[in-house]
């Protein structure tokens, strides 16, 4: 059997199914990825921020904790476990978390870098790939292209000099001059921009989010639940709608900030007070339950609307962080044929040989929907 996959731009799903299958001898495997080495969120390494999960959820220790490509092997490869331990961290720093990607990325032979897919298309038995000048044929094809920042559509026209995303952080933050910066976004990464803008004595800061809070991370017992995989194989055989139903109520499982980020946010904020409780010190503003609908560039400032329920706040700043949202990067031509594929399987009652799809694209109105 054959796998051919343009391995993960974001997230290490692939990473992860490389490394699986490098341990099972019986299946071939080439993963291509178009970037010309392995990098994990370089934009958000922040001093200091963690990882939200536990280190066994690495790429291969639920399913095959003696494989080489764990976790724990990474750091007794670079003889670092007795000194992880005593450092009792709550969670991974994220730093090393993506050292341990790369690593893994550095080590698998089925990894091919700096080779870009043009065009998959669904044959007889199998798929047919185009990368670059070669031709190379699949038994089954796993996608995992990951998701490429955005920003909000009200923040497009604003020069890149006041206006970035979170993915851009860690180099914006270090040439920042302004001496007051919107946080726009209640999730995790917006949470880390906050923290580190608390570093810097001289800025004043705005958090604003959509959500009526600045909610956590919901990591409990039961709620983790979810990911196991017989929650995932029951919930697979629920009919779409209640799919999204559960998809859209599970949110804070994934999308929350960290307990351990919040009340570190708190206690600096509480902090601030005491060592600087006069009327002239640094401003910091919460906005939570607010949707900026607008911007537009006053001078060297940018002046912001924002919808509070039925109420419009208009808003005042010099620097902006943007929504820290992402999108799907659909290429019609890598999945022409497939999709053509599906339909005539579904409908046509083609008969031939099963074919595994894994799509790792998620589903929206402008992308097709493509059925195993």
């Amino acid at each position: 059997m054959h796998s051919i996959s343009p391995a993960s731009e974001s997230a290490p799903f692939n990473l992860s199914l490389a490394a699986q299958l490098d341990s099972v001898p019986a299946v071939s495997a080439r993963f291509f990825d178009r970037r010309m080495e392995f990098a994990w969120h370089p934009g958000m390494m922040l001093f200091g921020v963690e990882m939200q999960t536990s280190i066994l959820k690495d790429l291969v220790t639920a399913t095959n904790p003696t494989s080489p490509w764990s976790f724990i092997s990474y750091l007794v490869a670079h003889r670092r476990f007795y000194q992880f331990l005593n450092a009792e961290y709550e969670a991974v720093p994220r730093r090393e978390f993506a050292n341990y990607l790369g690593w893994v990325a550095r080590g698998l032979p089925s990894l091919t870098f700096g080779a870009a897919v043009e065009e998959v298309r669904a044959m007889d038995r199998g798929f047919s790939l185009r990368v670059g000048e070669e031709t190379v044929p699949a038994r089954n094809l796993s996608i995992g292209v990951g998701k490429v920042p955005v920003l909000p559509g009200w923040a497009e026209a604003l020069p890149e000099t006041m206006a970035f995303h979170s993915s851009d952080a860690v180099r914006r933050l270090r040439d920042l001059r302004s001496g007051r910066v919107a946080v726009i976004g209640g999730g995790q990464s917006g949470a880390e921009i906050v923290d580190a803008l608390l570093d810097r004595p001289d800025m004043a800061v705005e958090w604003v989010s959509r959500r009526p809070n600045f909610e956590p991370l919901d990591a409990t017992p039961f709620t983790n639940e979810i990911f196991t995989p017989a929650y995932v194989r029951d919930f697979h055989r629920l009919p779409e709608g209640l799919r999204i139903a559960h998809t859209r109520r599970q949110l804070l499982a994934s999308d929350g900030i960290s307990a351990t980020t919040l009340r570190k946010l708190y206690r600096r904020l509480y902090e601030e007070k005491l060592s600087s409780p006069s009327p002239n010190s640094r401003e910091v503003s919460l906005r939570p339950h607010r949707n900026v609908i607008a911007a537009e560039r006053n001078g060297s400032s940018i002046r912001l609307t924002m919808q509070k329920r039925l109420r419009r706040r208009r808003g005042t700043g010099r620097g902006r962080c943007g929504d820290p949202c992402y999108r799907l990067p659909f290429r019609a031509a890598l999945l022409r044929g497939l999709a053509q594929a599906a339909h005539r399987r579904q409908f046509a009652g083609r008969a031939g040989p099963r074919r595994r799809f894994f799509p790792r694209l998620g589903r929206s109105r402008r992308q097709p929907h493509l059925r195993a």
